[in-house]
């Protein structure tokens, strides 16, 4: 608790001494909604925002945070969701594997790997699959999954599943 205690002594420094200090705003946020003050970290994180509009961190806590409050309007949630995937999708062009086939041979095959340790139960897994579920019929996915053990005495060993998708 004392380090708790210290760390909001910090961040509100921060604040003091630099009111325009976006990522001061974030921190606090986190703070708040790790003590279960979802609401005031969501006031954080768009004051971060409103210094520093393109603040990914204080936008993905933002987004987090919207969804453990239960009388925010399901359809800003979606909305400010959707805004946030559309603003990410525009700082990329999409690739079609043709690109990286070889103009003789139209047979090649495009392999893409995905690493992450978030596959089985975390969120990521169900936003996967639409990615996957769009692939074209030329490209080969695997799957690099770090694994880390959930017993005791294997703690500190991990290893790297290769799962190939069919």
């Amino acid at each position: 608790m004392l380090q708790l205690e210290e760390a909001y002594r910090y961040v509100k420094a921060a604040i003091n001494v630099n009111p325009q200090y976006a990522e001061a705003y974030n921190n606090l946020g986190v703070l708040y909604r790790d003590e279960g003050e979802i609401e005031k970290g969501l006031a954080c994180y768009e004051k971060c925002l409103e210094i520093s509009p393109l603040s990914r961190n204080a936008a993905q806590n933002r987004l987090l945070a919207m969804n453990y409050l239960p009388t925010l309007d399901m359809e800003r949630v979606y909305q400010s969701h959707k805004t946030w995937g559309e603003s990410l999708a525009s700082l990329v062009q999409p690739i079609s594997p043709q690109r990286y086939l070889r103009a003789h041979d139209e047979n090649q095959v495009l392999r893409i790997g995905y690493v992450s340790a978030d596959f089985f139960t975390h969120s990521v897994s169900y936003f996967i699959e639409a990615i996957l579920a769009n692939h074209s019929s030329n490209v080969q996915v695997y799957w690099y999954v770090l694994f880390f053990s959930l017993y005791p005495f294997y703690v500190n060993q991990s290893q790297i599943i290769v799962i190939r998708m069919l």
